[in-house]
């Protein structure tokens, strides 16, 4: 069995470790100074070299040429590198998280190192430890014995207590950039004989998101498509062996949803589903599109270091298309990303945030009601309505109201409970207009620090900036309405009015 990629092209010495320099300098002079600590956290991405630096590190306490970078000749180095030393203790928090396996540790490093001047101890996902676990680990953390090295390694440096960061000296690594990725996948694959296209070098480096490791292992997985034949992979080969989603269909996607083709866009997912596209890949493309061409519209001078083979499409959207609507498109993309891992339909997530988009996008806010034969009404006699007149033809759709609603309740109860009994009725311009049934009721929803609340909220939720105002209910009119309907029911339903 050939040794993975990954695993090959480690790096060994500190020399080779990328992207990770303001740590190396501290780590090579501490080594250099004998200034040495006995714990230390490194904290960052997966990835991006977290276990590789300690490993490294390992081996320069116990070299026994003595220097700052190991010589990964004399028996310590060798030894630590082929797994076997005694002197080098891995544990796995994920899976060895228990006071149990605490206390067995603490029993283990009582022993001198068997070869090395340090016995040192890496454990990895440290932040999985439970409480107890932690609290076991503190007491050899404030009293190490003088031959042991503690290595916490994380992704999650929050989870960690504080008991537990203030006794470690912390290193935060960094995500790698594009061409840092680039420059390592090209000198791999031209050591490993085989030619791969600089597009689909960048393109496996945007889906690492900035993890070496990640990245080569995606460039190990395509590797074999050159086996059979000397001829370089192109980004279309790459983009069909890992099932990725093209950039084309992404900008199809998103112009049927600004135009509001929603039976199109339904049918280009469904097209991308018998094609078996990732949707949890396509979901990030439509995201990052999204925000592409948010920063374009703003006027960001930003550099995309991902593949831009379609930025000129990326600008003919930007200058189309309002901020606001792209702001509420790319939130309600986002939102779907994690629906899209726990949806027994793959494809429903996206499906149901193409059906959402039509809600967010401009007047879509509102869902016209009145019947078609109406909308010739004159402009004049249209203003001479009062709001409460105009909501029998337009109102907020109920679902965004909910919304609306859920986003007020953290911050007001009391104001929450005015909202569910008042009803929005209409946008005018840049206000939205309520209508509450009582004038106290009225009054409490003007109220300066509730008119606040509901102003932020309604920016939240509908990418908006709209002002408040509120009138009270025409109660006349709703009690003719329900008695209108009920006279509708009886006559359909052939019930006879009985005397009493």
């Amino acid at each position: 069995m050939s040794l993975s990629l990954y695993r090959k092209y480690r790096p060994q010495k500190f020399k080779d470790v990328h992207s990770q320099d303001h740590i190396k300098k501290v780590l090579v002079s501490a080594l250099e100074s004998g200034r040495i600590s006995h714990a230390y956290l490194f904290a960052g991405p997966k990835g991006t070299g977290k276990t590789t630096v300690a490993r490294i590190l390992a081996k320069a306490f116990n070299c026994q040429k003595g220097k700052a970078e190991p010589c990964n000749k004399c028996q310590s180095c060798v030894e630590i590198i082929s797994g076997k030393s005694l002197d080098l203790i891995e544990i796995d928090a994920a899976s060895n998280r228990g006071i149990d396996e605490v206390r067995e540790l603490r029993e283990k490093v009582k022993f001198a190192p068997s070869l090395g001047k340090y016995k040192v101890i890496i454990i990895d996902e440290c932040h999985m430890l439970t409480r107890e676990a932690f609290n076991a680990l503190l007491k050899t953390l404030e009293e190490p014995p003088a031959h042991v090295i503690f290595i916490l390694a994380t992704t999650e440096a929050h989870k960690v207590p504080a008991t537990i960061l203030s006794r470690c000296q912390q290193f935060d690594f960094k995500r790698a950039k594009i061409k840092e990725i680039v420059q390592l996948l090209s000198k791999i694959a031209k050591e490993e004989d085989f030619k791969i296209s600089s597009e689909g070098l960048n393109l496996i480096a945007s889906l690492s998101d900035g993890a070496f490791r990640d990245a080569i292992s995606i460039l190990d997985q395509i590797k074999s498509l050159n086996l059979t034949q000397n001829k370089e992979i192109s980004v279309k080969e790459i983009r069909a062996a890992l099932g990725l989603g093209k950039w084309e269909s992404v900008y199809q996607l998103i112009g049927y949803i600004f135009q509001s083709k929603q039976d199109k866009s339904f049918d280009l997912i469904e097209e991308l589903f018998v094609q078996g596209i990732d949707f949890l890949n396509f979901n990030q493309m439509v995201v990052s599109a999204l925000r592409r061409i948010l920063l374009l519209k703003m006027g960001a001078q930003t550099n995309f270091e991902q593949e831009d083979e379609n930025l000129t499409e990326i600008v003919k959207k930007a200058q189309a298309i309002a901020p606001d609507k792209i702001l509420a498109l790319a939130n309600l993309f986002l939102e779907s990303q994690s629906q899209i891992k726990t949806s027994f339909i793959l494809q429903l997530p996206l499906e149901l945030a193409i059906a959402k988009s039509q809600l967010l996008l401009g007047q879509d806010i509102l869902k016209v009601t009145a019947n078609k034969e109406t909308s010739n009404i004159s402009d004049a006699a249209a203003d001479r309505k009062t709001p409460y007149q105009k909501a029998t033809e337009q109102n907020i759709n109920p679902v965004l109201w909910e919304k609306i609603l859920n986003g007020i309740k953290p911050h007001n109860h009391s104001l929450f409970a005015l909202l569910k009994d008042a009803k929005p009725v209409i946008i005018e311009e840049n206000k939205l207009v309520l209508a509450a049934q009582f004038k106290f009721h009225k009054e409490k929803i003007l109220q300066h620090q509730n008119r606040v609340i509901i102003e932020q909220t309604l920016s939240q939720v509908l990418g908006r900036d709209l002002l408040i105002d509120c009138i009270l209910l025409d109660k006349e009119k709703i009690k003719q309405e329900e008695e209108d309907m009920l006279l509708s029911a009886k006559d359909l339903f052939g019930v006879e009015e009985q005397d009493e």
